[in-house]
């Protein structure tokens, strides 16, 4: 009788993690869709005039519906940094959002805004150039806090395929538990493998109602022809895709070309 039971128990949590699973694909095959949908409006709506629209712009769509995460919470931008050429590309972005956040100021009635620097455990490079970005703009950033917050990385170079299962998996749980610390109102990337575990946070948390996070995705400028791996599995997931040459925007007409942005 007790194999019996341990039968019907096996079959019950069996069928309860599949009901489990098919709800949360369910649920971002309807976010995917929805965001397709959204995403040809507003290319759609991008004239050719609007090309060369400045880098700030980018900042201005999300925020105004994208700040839902809960009484108390600041407006939160969340930047996942790569190394070397992602971080440079990145940063270059926060100095165009330093520009216009007298004009956020303004249009938030005085609202701190927060930025949460993501970076690898073992990049203290990026970590470095936040902290002197931060206090060469010391001026134009006043009201703005920061902070930078580490995750493992999910594969070292030269690591082997098969510790890279277990790597991954620990780089995904400190991703869930950064995520939820900030939930952040919009969350930027442009490449690093370390932005796909936080991405997927987003999108799940979005998926199961916990969450509000716009993603904004940015190619970076080194990808004139082919997307990079992290372009490729987040180009249909994403709120924003935004690529830097043209002839990515023919090849994958959801994405949006205003020109090099860095």
């Amino acid at each position: 009788m007790s194999g019996q039971e341990s039968d019907v128990g096996h079959v019950v949590s069996a069928a309860l993690a599949a009901a489990v699973f098919l709800s949360v694909l369910t649920s971002l095959c309807l976010l995917a869709s929805n965001n397709i949908r959204r995403r040809r409006k507003l290319v759609a709506r991008t004239s050719s005039a609007e090309a060369n629209m400045p880098p700030e712009s980018l900042s201005l769509d999300p925020l105004p519906h994208a700040c839902g995460n809960g009484a108390g919470h600041k407006p939160t931008i969340m930047f996942v940094l790569g190394s070397g050429g992602h971080t440079a590309e990145m940063l270059h972005f926060v100095r165009d959002w330093f520009r216009c956040m007298p004009t956020f100021d303004e249009n938030q009635r005085g609202i701190a805004y927060k930025f949460v620097f993501v970076v690898a455990s073992t990049d203290n490079h990026s970590e470095q150039k936040v902290l002197e970005l931060f206090k060469d703009a010391a001026r134009g950033a006043s009201h703005v806090e920061y902070e930078v917050a580490k995750i493992p990385r999910a594969r070292e170079v030269r690591q082997s395929w098969v510790t890279s299962v277990f790597t991954t998996f620990i780089a995904l749980l400190s991703s869930v538990i950064v995520y939820l610390k900030h939930r952040p109102d919009v969350l930027v990337c442009n490449g690093p493998g370390t932005c796909v575990p936080m991405c997927a946070c987003a999108l799940f948390g979005r998926a199961v109602a916990v969450a509000t996070t716009s993603v904004i995705y940015v190619e970076s400028v080194a990808r004139v022809r082919h997307l990079s791996l992290s372009g490729k599995l987040l180009y249909w997931l994403v709120d924003r895709f935004i690529v830097q040459w043209p002839h990515l925007q023919q090849t994958h007409p959801l994405s949006e070309y205003h020109g090099r942005l860095t």
